[in-house]
């Protein structure tokens, strides 16, 4: 720590933090919803806990995809806010490197889980395979958030553009539950799936267009 810190006098900007820290959180809440914590509670509700668990097998499956494209995102995270500020060409360029590495390490896990998903549920019991459509859908909604979504957000939060991330994802888990609701009773488990992907999709478009409309920045840049 340098030696000319120790004799400022420290700041405090309480107002700021929290305008920061409640958006933040509001995406946390938003998040833990559409990643499948909601489906699992509404089928158990609406469905038997037997189909809950199916599609809880089939929605931990697809948690590869989101860690693989994830892994490469965490490491832009910074870049984005740097490069945000001084070289909007350079960040552009990120996103391209970015985007075609998350294709990159998510493309091979998602077509693995939908040639041997079967197999792969069969691992959790017999009974368990009746899920693959489920995994079918989750897999292409993982997909989608993954390869943006995920990047997406981060390009709001890490540019001070935290409530405009709440507001899309916290719309896009109240229409998760919402269509969730509406569907799960009249197609079961795939309904409930449906719901998240047509979330994933809405959410994904809505970051999308709002980024090229405020940041000037195109996403995702293949």
């Amino acid at each position: 720590m340098p030696s000319a810190l120790t004799a400022v006098e420290p700041e405090y900007d309480k107002a700021t933090w929290a305008r920061t820290a409640y958006p933040l959180l509001a995406v946390s809440l938003g998040q833990v919803v559409i990643s499948q914590q909601a489906d699992v509670i509404i089928i158990g509700l609406m469905m038997t806990t037997a189909d809950a668990a199916v599609y809880g097998a089939a929605s931990q499956l697809t948690m590869p995809i989101i860690l693989a494209a994830s892994s490469v995102t965490y490491v832009a995270q910074p870049m984005i806010a740097d490069l945000y500020s001084r070289d909007r060409q350079r960040l552009q360029s990120l996103i391209r490197a970015v985007t075609w590495l998350g294709a990159g390490v998510a493309l091979p896990i998602a077509a693995l889980l939908i040639a041997i998903g079967p197999h792969l549920l069969n691992l959790y019991g017999d009974g368990y395979a009746r899920g693959h459509t489920v995994l079918i859908i989750l897999t292409i909604a993982h997909f989608v958030v993954g390869l943006v979504g995920s990047l997406a957000g981060f390009m709001l939060t890490m540019t001070a553009h935290e409530r405009d991330a709440a507001r899309i994802i916290i719309t896009a888990a109240v229409l998760n539950v919402v269509l969730a609701l509406v569907l799960t009773p009249r197609f079961g488990a795939v309904g409930t799936a449906s719901a998240t992907l047509m979330s994933a999709l809405a959410r994904t478009l809505a970051l999308r267009y709002y980024i090229k409309r405020e940041m000037g920045l195109s996403l995702p840049a293949f």
